[in-house]
């Protein structure tokens, strides 16, 4: 295998040398002169009408077999070269010599002292006075050269061992330590200026960055740089156990070169599936270490023939791993900065809502006993009302039942827990939300409810419910920052096969559809690809934890659900969240009567609250159903007239929040006097938890309450149990 001593870069016509013209040179040259490699370096530079002339010289000097030439392209290249570069010794044509003049005058000099100049004219331009040799055109032979090489390289020993190829490498080096390569949030992009860097050092068609990813085990391309198309890709896939071989060789090595990828054993695994498709005919890749463990890899892939890397080469596609390792290191910092980050907002944000908890339950108890007392005394008056004065009576009821409404929203909304399961009817919690979004959003966005299901009862949490459509509610605000439209809509459905797969369940099982239309801005596909990620937003910082769309389909989860989107940049985006439908309860969530027939009752009961009013309106709608009441306004008096009225009483109504003694203390003590004395437990924002603890003994009737309630809780207290 011959030497070729004279290489060339860049792209166009070297010069009236064609490429085949050059190589035979060589090889007539190397026919002489045998198989040693040059040691030393020559970088001819000169106009394209004279580089003939001077090749001759050069093809035809017996001391010339130390030298390798290079021969740039065009004065473009040599000018970068001769920054760039450091060679044992220059022969330039005289109007070359220009390019000196922009060089360091260090650099300058040193040039200038290994330079051999030929001129046109038999005497020198003064700019060439400086440099080491000059020769005239006309007596160019090969012995002049010799003899002025000869004294270059005696005056000047051969360079030092760092080459004028480490040279670059080394300032490629430089520039990606002084790049904050993982300050970017997107870890695709902060590869990208790393193998962009690889790609021009080792000369390669494509790098790439790999990571393995499980279930399924795979490797997943983060980012691959095509040099030729200057293009970035990422996505790719190859499956891990399609090549084992290759996984276990580079798990084994610092280093893994492959000179012939087609037909090495480590890779031919790849070939049908990657390699041959990609053109790759050569590979040098390194394995990427994260804690202690190989978790990805950095590839070199040289396209066309089999290439043998140095062991330069070597090196420093394993310091580009390296580097990629710290780029995915600072990745892997930011990420869990941003996650603490954001649960702390989370907890402060926990902390707020259980503070506005604590103050919506004592607003609450306080508005709750107003309506008792408005709602009370209304029904009382319709019921024995005129025709016109019912009409006027009307809007007052309508009025404490959207108050009614409101408190029961504030209070589901402010409690961060989850609510006790029960059957709930999606439309009445779609109307609830769509009525409080209205409400707050501002009047530029038309929200609009489309109710369509013909069966919408699931068994569930609906506070949960309300909270996820809040979160869509609120994110299709901030999507239409100039106003737009919002449509809450639901139907019944079937899944699509792929989705009632993962879900288990036929796809002929029936769900309810909740969709939340816009028509904001949208989201790109980088977007769409992470939205459901907890701890993922674009808002600015400050507002938004990233963890509302987790939220919702954690939701959709816990119900055995499915979440679906679709968004096109500029058209909108449309969440759907789907709920198994549950089979009975058909009147979960109906409307109530103010009107319904309120059984009459026989008995006599107490009714125990330390708010006047609202003690003398449920004393007197009692009375009006037929009951003998007696009032006490505290726990006290309570328990005073149970212990001398303990056989003839009936029933106690007891209001769970008193100051002084307590409900849950005063039933106790009224279960000393008497074990089976019945007891009905009256509230309107007392907590789930609070209200556990007295389930099993006692029933339970929430203020405000309509007679018709109030008659059948009653009622039922008092019944004797079987």
């Amino acid at each position: 295998m011959t030497t070729n001593r004279f290489r060339s870069s860049g792209s166009g016509a070297v010069s009236d040398l064609t490429p085949v013209e050059v190589e035979r040179v060589s090889e007539r040259v190397e026919s002489h002169r045998g198989t040693v490699a040059p040691s030393r370096r020559l970088l001819v530079v000169a106009a394209n009408q004279i580089l003939p002339t001077l090749m001759v010289p050069l093809m035809q000097g017996t001391g010339m077999s130390d030298f390798a030439v290079e021969l740039p392209t065009d004065m473009q290249v040599a000018a970068h070269w001769l920054a760039t570069r450091t060679f044992d010794a220059y022969l330039f044509e005289e109007s070359s010599l220009a390019l000196l003049d922009g060089l360091p005058s260090a650099a300058r000099a040193r040039i200038e002292r290994r330079s051999i100049v030929v001129t046109l004219l038999e005497s020198a331009h003064r700019s060439a006075m400086t440099c080491a040799s000059c020769i005239p055109l006309s007596r160019l032979t090969r012995f002049s050269l010799e003899h002025s090489l000869g004294q270059v390289i005696r005056r000047h020993p051969p360079a030092p061992a760092v080459t004028a190829e480490r040279s670059e490498v080394y300032d490629v080096l430089l520039r990606l330590a002084r790049l904050d390569l993982g300050s970017h949030q997107d870890l695709e992009r902060s590869l990208r200026p790393l193998t962009e860097a690889a790609a021009e050092t080792l000369g390669v068609g494509r790098t790439s960055v790999w990571m393995l990813r499980e279930d399924p085990k795979r490797l997943v391309c983060l980012d691959l740089f095509d040099q030729a198309a200057g293009t970035h890709a990422n996505g790719i896939e190859v499956p891990a156990d399609a090549c084992p071989a290759y996984c276990i060789a580079l798990s084994d090595h610092r280093i893994l070169s492959i000179a012939d990828a087609l037909h090495d054993e480590r890779t031919r695994e790849l070939v049908p599936i990657y390699l041959r498709d990609a053109g790759i005919g050569a590979l040098l890749d390194a394995p990427i270490y994260l804690d202690g463990r190989v978790a990805g890899l950095f590839c070199h892939a040289h396209l066309g023939a089999a290439r043998r890397w140095t062991a330069d080469e070597e090196r420093l596609g394993a310091t580009f791993a390296d580097y990629a390792q710290l780029v995915l290191v600072a990745h892997q910092q930011r990420t869990a900065q941003h996650a603490l980050a954001a649960r702390d907002l989370e907890l402060a944000q926990a902390q707020k809502m259980e503070a506005l908890g604590r103050l919506a339950s004592g607003v609450a108890h306080d508005f709750n006993n107003l309506l008792t007392v408005i709602s009370g005394r209304m029904q009382m008056l319709v019921r024995t009302a005129t025709r016109d004065q019912a009409n006027d009576t009307d809007p007052i009821m309508t009025a404490c039942e959207r108050a009614r409404d409101l408190v029961q929203q504030l209070m589901s909304f402010a409690r961060k827990g989850s609510d006790s399961a029960t059957w709930v009817n999606v439309d009445t919690v779609v109307t609830e939300v769509a009525n409080m979004l209205e409400r707050t959003i501002g009047p530029a966005i038309e929200v609009v409810c489309s109710l369509q299901a013909k069966s919408a009862v699931i068994y569930g949490d609906a506070g949960e419910i309300q909270r996820a459509l809040l979160n869509l509610g609120i994110n299709a605000r901030d999507a239409m920052p100039d106003g737009g439209r919002l449509v809450f809509s639901t139907r019944n459905t079937c899944l699509e096969a792929g989705a009632a797969h993962r879900l288990r369940v036929g796809v002929r099982s029936e769900f309810v559809e909740i969709s939340v239309t816009d028509t904001g801005t949208g989201m790109s596909d980088e977007v769409k690809r992470q939205v459901l990620e907890p701890f993922f937003t674009t808002k600015e910082a400050g507002k938004g934890t990233g963890l509302g769309l987790a939220c919702v389909n954690t939701c959709a989860r816990n119900h055995s659900g499915h979440l679906e989107f679709t968004s096109d940049v500029g058209l909108g985006t449309s969440f759907r969240l789907f709920l198994p439908l549950s089979a009975g309860a058909a009147q979960a969530g109906q409307s109530r009567s103010r009107t319904a027939i309120a059984p009459a009752g026989i008995g006599s009961i107490v009714v125990v609250d330390d708010d006047d009013q609202v003690r003398a309106t449920v004393a007197r709608m009692l009375v009006f159903l037929g009951y003998r009441v007696h009032a006490c306004s505290d726990g006290w008096q309570a328990i005073d007239h149970v212990g001398k009225h303990r056989d003839e009483i009936d029933l106690v109504l007891l209001d769970l929040v008193m100051p002084e003694l307590g409900g849950r203390d005063c039933m106790r003590a009224l279960r000393l006097i008497r074990s089976t004395i019945p007891i009905l437990i009256m509230t309107g924002s007392v907590p789930e938890q609070a209200l556990e603890d007295c389930r099993s003994v006692v029933a339970i009737v929430r203020k405000p309450f309509v007679m018709s309630e109030l008659a059948q809780a009653v009622a039922a207290a008092m019944s004797p149990r079987s």
